[in-house]
């Protein structure tokens, strides 16, 4: 075995002390709006790529992300970037890895892809990692009270290998809040992705007249409230350079440094099911007092409107609106956001150009997106 105490020197040295590259992986097209809130929270971004984004880094800058975010869907950490032509190359590059400095057990799991390359079989991939990452932390001594299982992810492009350990766990649209859902839900990632560009704090009122099992509500809410993370099982709590006073420190200025302005939201669907949903989704987050819900049929909904309101809009599509005529149907929304509407921000989800065409809605931008396989658009129209 290793001396624990030198293992620990070269986890502070190479580890702790050192910046790290990064990569988060968030919703395609919405990109550069993961980027907003990244900036916001006090990253300095190097390069942005379809479905993500790098940035370099400490440990603490990727702590912040992972606890303040609320686009993103994973974060993770580089190990390392190699040429790897032929297994053999492979081989013998893992093998002079230092795993012993990320991982305190091996509770692990691999994840591969390969792409036009000399090595094209992910289960070779996973196997050589598996035996040689086993091999190398039989030689420290382990932290049998760690339980939570790391992912490395191996991805190999052109015979060039990069090789990063998951900071995050489960994708963090998985709040674990909301437990009623209703037909079709969105995922929370992209329904702060939307309200985020939509600049939703720069409004003191948010209206959510389709609300489903209000996700965008209760999203709202967190931007709102800057919100933290409640996980307590993220993969980088079990490294070994992980400092929990470290982690508190963090939590403890984020809590004293928000500030937190005045405002409403408002839920409301035809469907009483979905309108209950919401209620109950909101008990779980304690936030049920901050959010008014209702059931009303959208277009007979009337609300006195603040200055400043922000109308967000995820209406039925696909599955959700069969044996209805969908131009029609947003034709009809059209009029309202046109006439009751006028002088609101809206953003508005819809699934084709020809329902676009029929909302007949002027709007500053467009983002098109993936979702349930099925290919949308949201229109932003800006107040400011």
């Amino acid at each position: 075995m290793f001396n624990t105490n030198s293992l620990q020197k070269r986890v502070k040295r190479h580890v702790k002390a050192k910046e790290h590259d990064f990569f988060v992986i968030v919703q395609p097209g919405f990109e550069n709006t993961a980027v907003k809130e990244a900036v916001k929270i006090g990253i300095s971004i190097n390069e942005i790529e379809k479905g993500g984004f790098y940035f370099k880094g400490k440990l603490e800058d990727c702590y912040k992300l992972n606890l303040c975010g609320k686009t993103f869907t994973r974060i993770l950490m580089r190990i390392v970037t190699f040429s790897c032509p032929n297994r053999a190359s492979f081989i013998d590059k893992i093998s002079n890895l230092p795993w012993e400095l990320y991982l305190a057990n091996d509770n692990f799991k691999i994840s591969a892809t390969t792409k036009k390359s000399g090595i094209n079989h992910t289960g070779f991939i996973i196997e050589q990692l598996t035996k040689t990452i086993s091999k190398r932390l039989a030689l420290h001594e382990k932290n049998p009270t760690q339980t939570i299982i790391q992912t490395i992810y191996a991805r190999i492009i052109d015979n060039k290998c990069t090789l990063s350990i998951d900071t995050s766990g489960d994708d963090l649209y998985k709040r674990g809040k909301r437990i009623l859902n209703i037909k079709a839900p969105i995922r929370e990632t992209l329904a702060s992705l939307i309200l985020t560009e939509a600049n939703c704090t720069e409004y003191d009122m948010i209206i959510d007249p389709m609300c489903g099992s209000g996700t965008f509500a209760i999203e709202a809410n967190n931007l709102m409230m800057q919100t933290l993370s409640e996980k307590t099982d993220f993969p980088f709590m079990a490294w070994p350079v992980f400092s929990e006073n470290t982690w508190k420190y963090l939590i403890k200025e984020f809590k004293k440094n928000k500030s937190i302005q005045e405002y409403k939201i408002f839920a409301s669907d035809i469907n009483p099911k979905a309108s209950e949903a919401t209620r109950e989704n909101l008990k779980q987050d304690n936030i049920q007092d901050n959010i008014m819900v209702e059931t009303h049929n959208f277009f007979e909904l009337d609300i006195k409107l603040n200055k400043k309101t922000l109308l967000v809009l995820n209406p039925p599509y696909g599955e959700r609106l069969k044996n209805s005529n969908i131009r029609d149907f947003y034709g009809k929304i059209g009029n309202i956001l046109n006439k009751k509407y006028s002088e609101c921000g809206i953003a508005i989800i819809v699934p084709n150009k020809e329902c676009e065409k029929a909302l007949s809605l002027k709007h500053n931008r467009k983002i098109s997106f993936t979702t349930g396989g099925l290919k949308v658009s949201v229109l932003f129209r800006d107040l400011f």
